[in-house]
């Protein structure tokens, strides 16, 4: 009878350390994964950002160049937005 008793007790110690195991590469899984969202979402967002502003960007710099006096400069901005409608 004891020697059912330890089996089961060294079964259960077992079983233990396998969740304790489980558990931790299911937290460690999981913070890699929020880790690499967090990277790819930063680099898709600038991306879309630089998008965005490269028609205001170009249209400042040929706003600038009016102001210096440079009043020969062709607005060239190939957006269809806003920004394309104020450059016309």
């Amino acid at each position: 009878m004891a020697d059912i008793h330890n089996y089961y007790k060294g079964f259960a110690a077992s079983i233990t350390a396998i969740n304790a195991f489980a558990n931790r590469l299911l937290i460690w899984g999981i913070l890699i994964i929020t880790v690499l969202l967090a990277f790819i979402t930063f680099i898709l967002s600038s991306y879309v950002s630089n998008i965005i502003t490269r028609s205001l960007h170009k249209l400042i710099n040929n706003f600038k160049e009016i102001v210096n006096g440079n009043v020969d400069v062709k607005i060239e901005v190939d957006s269809k937005d806003e920004i394309g409608l104020l450059s016309e």
